[in-house]
């Protein structure tokens, strides 16, 4: 149960966030109608009912977090017999430091600079240590390697477009980093010594940014 402090140090970080909602036309009009005439907007009770399901720091109360839960069980399908990798690695407290894995193999998978060589193999080496006990856990049942690590960047997808431009330097930086790649596609060799300089600047501008928080 969070506390007030809590609640209060999670609200500093409250900003709007580019969340996509595929409606009809019809639904569109007709919540945009029921939210006017109960003297609120769609983008609140989405708010709501989030900060409800995820007891976040606007919550309205237990009982509606019960609620909110009753209903994302009922309608979301979380099937307890689906004992898939991502699951485990967030019932565990570990889904962070694979994803932040993924994102080192993601970056410097393809450069043939020997430090980032090595990053990239503590990183796979990590990922296998912890599939390794997931598919001792579950055995026949656990999901493919493949499977979870695809699900893994389904997830890190979309909480990046969720984050939006909570760092508009690095959102930049990524951006750019996909346009050389997509050249290093094209003409192998052409964009590596770009790629590489974009990495340095990346890298020195997040221990920047770590020493000052």
């Amino acid at each position: 149960m969070k506390t007030r402090y809590d609640r209060n140090e999670e609200a500093q970080s409250i900003r709007p966030r580019p969340l996509y909602v595929p409606l009809s036309d019809q639904t569109a009009a007709a919540i945009t109608e029921k939210a006017a005439y109960n003297g609120t907007t769609v983008s609140e009770i989405i708010s709501g009912f989030i900060n409800d399901l995820v007891d976040g720091a606007q919550t309205r109360g237990s009982d509606e977090r019960l609620f909110a839960d009753q209903y994302f069980e009922r309608c979301c399908y979380s099937f307890d017999d689906e004992n898939t990798f991502i699951k485990s690695l967030i019932d565990g407290g570990f889904l962070k430091i694979i994803a932040e894995n993924i994102r080192v193999i993601e970056l410097y998978g393809d450069s043939d600079d020997p430090d980032d060589k090595l990053d990239v193999e503590e990183a796979q080496a990590e990922i296998a240590v912890y599939y390794d006990s997931y598919k001792e856990t579950y055995g026949d049942k656990a999901q493919p390697l493949k499977e979870g690590i695809a699900e893994l960047k389904r997830y890190m997808a979309e909480l990046e477009k969720i984050q939006g431009d909570a760092d508009p330097f690095i959102a930049y930086l990524n951006s750019v980093y996909a346009t050389l790649k997509a050249e290093n596609e094209k003409k192998p060799g052409s964009a590596d010594e770009k790629i590489k300089l974009l990495r340095a600047v990346r890298d020195s501008y997040k221990q920047i940014k770590e020493s000052e928080g």
